[in-house]
């Protein structure tokens, strides 16, 4: 049977944000969202949360973007001027060389964590700002972490049984979030090993990280109608953006995806979504039936 989790990152970065994710949900066009607690729209989440119910919610571990939990002096290995340094590409190399960090990230997880716990929110599921959570040395402590505070479900990108559309669609060459997609999907078929000794859930394959920040019609249809037997996690970046993001410190961030939120936003409730996903006998779920 295929089924479908449609998940929606970066609830809480801000109140336009949430606003085009809980439309969508209240249309039945997501299942699920990610939890950012660190960024301005956190408590206008919680007030979202608490008027939807039957959302279902899990934490989007971030140490790249905006400042962190802790006092910045005892996570200071991942911050700069008290914000995170926001340097994927060193912040993944950055355990092989300085083992403190691993402690630093160990200690803003738990914190996020714990903040998300103290608001009452049941924590379904776990992932993370850019997937950084996928990079071997950060995976094992999240998974050590997860089992303390009993959240059974990550998320891990097995991306390639949907890249024949991408490689087949010239110029792929040129698209690199299909890299970015290979080089999650290496990392979490070894992570994979990892999680089993734990016991935890992750959908068996994912769609998305190829296509972020260039969802179309097209590719949405094609991966509806090419979906796997099995869960499939679907990665979206839904939202509004408006004025609050000329003001600090929504101002500092630069998220490219920006500028294609609304697209997301408008494609994922359209009539066509809805249709092809019951031509396709594909079920919906939440990530917590998983």
């Amino acid at each position: 049977m295929k089924k479908l989790i449609i998940n929606a990152d970066d609830f809480g970065l801000s109140r336009s944000i949430n606003r085009g994710i809980i439309e969508l949900f209240g249309k039945g066009a997501i299942t699920s969202t990610s939890l950012l607690v660190n960024m301005p729209g956190f408590e206008d989440a919680l007030k979202l949360i608490k008027e939807n119910q039957s959302l279902c919610v899990g934490i989007h571990i971030n140490v790249l973007r905006g400042k962190p939990i802790c006092p910045v002096e005892k996570v200071s290995s991942l911050c700069e001027g008290g914000f995170f340094r926001g340097k994927l590409f060193s912040l993944a190399f950055l355990p092989y060389i300085n083992k403190k960090i691993l402690e630093e990230f160990a200690q803003e997880c738990r914190a996020q964590i714990e903040k998300a716990i103290s608001q009452g929110i049941n924590i379904t599921h776990m992932d993370s700002e850019k997937h950084i959570h996928l990079i071997q040395p950060f995976f094992s402590i999240l998974l050590k972490i997860a089992q303390e505070y009993s959240i059974s479900r990550i998320r891990c990108i097995n991306e390639s049984s949907y890249f024949r559309h991408a490689v087949f669609n010239p110029p792929y060459f040129l698209n690199k979030q299909l890299y970015a997609a290979s080089y999650l999907s290496f990392c979490s078929m070894k992570n994979r090993k990892l999680q089993g000794s734990y016991k935890f859930n992750s959908p068996d394959y994912f769609y998305g990280v190829s296509t972020t920040g260039n969802m179309t019609l097209e590719n949405i249809t094609w991966a509806l109608s090419n979906l796997r037997d099995g869960t499939t996690e679907f990665l979206c970046h839904p939202g509004y953006i408006d004025h609050e993001w000329q003001d600090y410190p929504l101002k500092r961030e630069r998220y490219y995806i920006n500028a294609t939120r609304h697209k997301e936003l408008s494609l994922l409730a359209s009539p066509r979504v809805k249709e092809l996903i019951k031509q396709q006998g594909i079920l919906l779920m939440p990530y917590r039936e998983l």
